[in-house]
């Protein structure tokens, strides 16, 4: 696992999601060795594909302090893997059998109605994608209010959003957009050893200030 420079958060920030909370990417060197993949959570901790993840249910804090982050320096450049998701080990295309809906980076973009809301899972209380004036970055990832309902637990959310840090997602954000607002939506597919099948949507365009409150605390 490797902690990640200032500067590259800021680059990732900039960049849309993989899924909620993570961003699958490609890792280019500064010295032109083959590109690697992996897997960075909440934009600041960067697991390798090929890595162990036994350590992963240490809280996520402690990941950080242990996390080693020279190897961070000899990176050129993070490119997130919007249309690719990470299963059994390798990545691999969000391509969709024709009996199910597609992810929402295959849907249609469309406005949200007035008074609709939205939730968002993840592990991580200081949740990068939310901005200081409480609003979603663009490229961000929810789902609708009718699917959060769904789920009950941290672990609940981190099978149904097939996410890829198995500690549990107990904290659950309120995202309320105005009328109008761009989204597409999908549905997850199986990833990470996890189900899915829960809603997903993708705030393209993000969300402006104000729109984000919580987050509320679940059982794991």
């Amino acid at each position: 696992m490797i902690k990640l420079t200032s500067p590259q958060l800021a680059e990732l920030l900039d960049q849309p999601e993989t899924g909620m909370g993570y961003q699958t990417v490609q890792v280019s060197y500064r010295d032109r060795r083959a590109p690697r993949i992996g897997t960075v959570l909440n934009a600041e901790l960067l697991v390798w594909e090929t890595e162990r993840r036994t350590l992963l249910p240490t809280p996520f804090e402690t990941l950080l302090k242990q996390a080693r982050s020279e190897e961070a320096t000899k990176f050129r450049s993070l490119e997130v893997l919007t249309n690719m998701r990470k299963e059994a080990g390798s990545v691999a295309e969000t391509s969709t059998p024709a009996d199910h809906e597609g992810p929402a980076t295959d849907g249609d973009p469309e406005a949200t109605e007035a008074g609709e809301l939205f939730a968002r899972f993840t592990a991580y209380q200081n949740d990068r994608r939310i901005t200081p004036g409480k609003g979603l970055r663009p490229g961000t990832y929810a789902t609708t209010e009718d699917d959060a309902n769904n789920v009950a637990t941290g672990s609940e959310a981190v099978e149904r959003y097939a996410l890829p840090d198995p500690k549990p997602a107990i904290f659950r954000f309120k995202i309320d957009p105005p009328q109008g607002t761009v989204l597409r939506r999908g549905t997850v597919r199986p990833a990470f050893g996890h189900q899915g099948g829960g809603v997903e949507v993708l705030f393209d365009n993000g969300t402006v200030d104000g729109t984000v409150s919580g987050p509320k605390v679940l059982p794991p």
